[in-house]
């Protein structure tokens, strides 16, 4: 069976907040990082749940905002235009492509599929990449770059050689 990759949440808000008190200002680099990755995380996860429902033309970044909790501001922190958040949210299908080390080329391919497809079940933010990447909208990114990354990844994998 192969290594399974992580889910794109590894840590709670709970976990970044819990060493500061309640609505007070991270008190080092550290935790100020957190809490801006935490956010950015949200919002992706935020739009993952919208573009996964809804599709992107029917998206709104409003219902991303009200799903994240968070302010038009902090959107616009991270990312200038609902485009470039779906191009986040398209990133992940990059982040769950780990060629797990096989001798055998055929069986690295079997069991990236398989640890993909048990992914697919339980990681939103992949199953709204895969939805972008297949639906026909006005998202202007190329369907076809997660495709050529799966390819290439396992072309060039020391795994597969």
């Amino acid at each position: 069976m192969p290594e399974m990759v992580l889910p794109l949440r590894t840590m709670s808000w709970h976990t970044v907040c819990s060493s500061t008190s309640v609505g007070a200002e991270p008190t080092s680099n550290a935790e100020a990082e957190a809490v801006k990755n935490m956010s950015r995380i949200g919002i992706l996860e935020a739009a993952a749940a919208v573009f996964g429902e809804r599709g992107y033309d029917t998206a709104s970044t409003n219902e991303i905002l009200a799903r994240a909790g968070l302010t038009r501001g902090a959107l616009y922190h991270h990312f200038p235009s609902k485009e470039s958040i779906a191009a986040a949210v398209l990133e992940a299908q990059g982040e769950a492509l780990v060629v797990p080390d096989q001798p055998v080329k055929l069986q690295a391919v079997i069991d990236l599929t398989l640890a993909f497809s048990v992914r697919l079940q339980t990681d939103m933010v992949l199953r709204a990449s895969v939805r972008l990447a297949v639906e026909q909208s006005s998202f202007s990114t190329s369907a076809q770059a997660p495709y050529n990354q799966s390819i290439t990844l396992v072309e060039d994998s020391p795994a597969c050689r």
